[in-house]
């Protein structure tokens, strides 16, 4: 936990280091689907859920194809706690699943490709913290909360790289329609020697939004 709340406050340095001068706002509506290796019976095959979010575009003085562009994004969903001694994304139905509330920070770098008149591409890379909080529901034993608790915070889960891809339209001078498509790899699972597979619990979050500019 220190070592997240440590990175999360790097991250905000790292967004005061830039002008604090926004140019555009992207509130953004999706879907995330989370890759569960299923071991035994427990969990569901993958988990697609609701994403909710919005990010601040700041661009580089120097090259304005440049930008940087920190965002936050929730979902929510349900975890058992499987004999592996891990937590798996289930469905909504499963009774004794503790409910988990996701918050992705993202911070990404991207990169402004002029397609077309009015079209354009960004894409870019960079780092995102996965913070998680876990609640009881009627049917579920606290143990099993807590564990699924602390499991989201041990071996660096809490940090994933990404890529992404948004392709934009602009409708007119200060709104734009635009989808995005990001890819959250665990790189975690390099670490964890009894993790099923490398690609448990990757992300990808598909989203349509708006870039409305401030200017």
């Amino acid at each position: 936990m220190k070592r997240m709340f440590l990175a999360a406050a790097m991250l905000l340095v790292s967004v005061c280091g830039f002008a604090l001068d926004p140019e555009y706002l992207n509130p953004r509506i999706g879907v995330i689907l989370i890759n569960n290796v299923v071991t035994g019976q427990v969990g569901a095959p993958d988990a697609l859920v609701n994403t909710l979010g919005a990010s601040l575009s700041f661009p580089f003085k120097k090259n304005p194809r440049f930008s940087f562009d920190p965002g936050l994004d929730l979902y929510w969903t349900r975890y058992e706690w499987g004999a592996d001694l891990r937590a798996h994304p289930t469905e909504l139905e499963t009774a004794d699943a503790g409910f988990v509330v996701g918050a992705i920070l993202d911070a990404p770098v991207l990169w402004r490709w002029e397609i077309a008149d009015r079209f354009d591409a960004h894409l870019g890379a960079g780092g995102s913290l996965v913070i998680r909080a876990t609640f009881r529901t009627a049917d579920s034993a606290a143990e099993d909360v807590r564990s699924i608790g602390a499991w989201f915070y041990q071996g660096l889960r809490w940090f994933y790289p990404n890529a992404q891809v948004r392709l934009s339209y602009r409708l007119q001078e200060r709104f734009t329609f635009e989808f995005i498509l990001r890819g959250f790899l665990p790189l975690f699972n390099a670490l964890d020697p009894d993790a099923p597979s490398f690609f448990d619990h990757a992300m990808l979050n598909a989203a349509m939004g708006m870039r409305i500019k401030f200017r």
